[in-house]
């Protein structure tokens, strides 16, 4: 991908600092990538979109004084990540991950397993109905674990705001899981 992005570039300068930049950040990158993603392509596909923009604008990268340089590649590279999961979450990515149930396969009957696999996705499908805004919040906080910090960054709101979009959305699956434990016992 180096060679690609280098071939964007017209000066040796540029590509020299350019090299330089992807040889130093990428690592880190990705792991800031994956840490909101946890996903492995998508993370890829984070960073890759981040050095992308940098070899489109790299006048901009290289105005930024060395010391920043770290925190800003990081921001960027956060910022899509946290793109690439929106789309994921209005397109209905969230699929049924086998590693919730794995630790206790063992010690829980096969019918009861399928009821939890059921609930889970019935829960996964209300939350997808949730408002965007707190859909959104609700999936960083707590299944990406993200910040509040970050989820108020990303999401360009108060963390005062999230906060209260994080409580109503708390509230609507304790109403939810009670109708749906009242509707079960009936």
């Amino acid at each position: 991908m180096l060679q690609f992005y280098l071939s964007i570039l017209e000066t040796p300068k540029e590509k020299s600092e350019f090299e330089k930049l992807y040889k130093t950040h990428r690592n880190g990158m990705y792991n800031i990538a994956y840490k909101h993603l946890k996903n492995r392509n998508d993370a890829e596909d984070a960073v890759q979109e981040a050095f992308l923009r940098i070899a489109n604008k790299t006048a901009r990268i290289f105005e930024i004084p060395d010391d920043k340089k770290k925190a800003f590649l990081y921001a960027l590279v956060k910022n899509i990540a946290v793109d690439i999961f929106n789309r994921k979450i209005s397109r209905k990515d969230i699929e049924y991950n086998d590693e919730l149930y794995a630790e206790s396969e063992n010690s829980i009957p096969l019918d009861e397993q399928i009821l939890n696999k059921l609930e889970y996705e019935a829960l996964i499908e209300f939350i997808l109905q949730m408002p965007d805004g707190t859909k959104n919040a609700m999936y960083m906080k707590y299944v990406a674990g993200f910040t509040n910090a970050e989820i108020s960054s990303a999401l360009n709101i108060t963390e005062n705001a999230l906060r209260q979009r994080l409580f109503f959305g708390r509230r609507l699956i304790r109403d939810y899981a009670e109708t749906h434990s009242t509707n079960d016992c009936t």
